[in-house]
């Protein structure tokens, strides 16, 4: 019995050193973010009721980034939490975004570029200096809009490694998803999960048309029609868009300067993702070596 014994401690001491030096294939990717922290403003109370997504998403987020960085950014991005003074940041925006609110449904909404330029100038003048964009769209930077920051990679489909890096640093984060309908809008993330084994996963977001968090499922799309990350979206209101599955086409995130300890973030993130990584490695490892003994 003891040899026996022996015999199945050296073979688990075996499988535990190749697992260690083998990396497991599947990762469970996340990041999270508390949704109390977010604004709840609907696009319905501002001036630009059925295109205004995307300043309305921007004010949520920067109630986020008031609440998680208040030695930062005080009340300055969103003086008040009032009906009346969240409109109002959100028509200010508006105007800095260039949203086109009036005409054929096609041309109205808020370009990407205005929508990251917009928001720099608004911070800039609320808490100059303050505050880092970064961001990835899979459209080119049209120079027309401005000049392009530093921070953004045009041509690049938002990645869930992105989408999730952004959550663990505590920043605010907006995606920009377009599908079939019409549908083009922006949505203020709250938290995701991705498992890539089965390329599936979820996402929690402000709806800037009822300003209430919602869920959807998420997926990856066809790689040979380029891949890139997939939403089942659903309207709260059914109002405004058919439920249909819509393309992440663009993320931005914004943070304090300098950025959040990260190194600290991701390295527990790290740990966390290679724990779920070999867990189901571990249990078969440990049940063979039982039955071993």
């Amino acid at each position: 019995m003891a040899r026996k014994a022996n015999k199945g401690i050296g073979l688990f001491i075996v499988i535990l050193m190749a697992l260690a030096a083998c990396p497991a294939d599947a990762l469970v990717i996340s990041g999270e973010e508390e949704s109390s922290d977010f604004g709840n403003l609907s696009q319905k109370f501002t001036d630009c009721q059925q295109y205004g997504c995307g300043p309305t998403a921007a004010v949520n987020s920067f109630i986020y980034l008031q609440n998680t960085y208040p030695s930062i950014y005080d009340n300055k991005l969103v003086p008040s939490t009032s009906l009346v003074t969240e409109v109002a940041v959100a028509n200010a925006l508006s105007g800095l975004m260039n949203t086109t609110c009036q005409g054929a449904a096609s041309s109205c909404g808020t370009m990407w570029e205005n929508f990251i330029t917009g928001k720099e100038a608004y911070i800039d003048d609320a808490a100059l200096g303050t505050t880092s964009v970064v961001a990835q769209s899979v459209f080119a930077w049209d120079p027309a809009d401005g000049t392009e920051p530093g921070g953004v990679q045009d041509h690049t489909a938002p990645t869930v490694n992105f989408l999730a890096t952004q959550l663990q640093q505590k920043e605010d984060v907006e995606i920009l998803i377009n599908g079939p309908g019409g549908l083009d809008h922006y949505l203020t993330l709250v938290d995701t999960t991705f498992d890539t084994d089965t390329n599936t996963g979820m996402i929690n977001y402000i709806d800037p048309i009822d300003g209430q968090l919602h869920s959807a499922p998420l997926s990856m799309g066809n790689p040979a029609r380029g891949g890139g990350l997939i939403v089942e979206y659903t309207d709260p209101t059914a109002t405004l868009f058919i439920a249909a599955p819509a393309a992440i086409t663009v993320a931005v995130a914004e943070s304090p300067i300098p950025e959040p300890a990260s190194g600290v973030v991701l390295g527990t993130g790290l740990l966390t993702l290679l724990a779920i990584r070999r867990r189901r490695t571990i249990r078969f490892i440990a049940a063979y070596f039982l039955r071993s003994l």
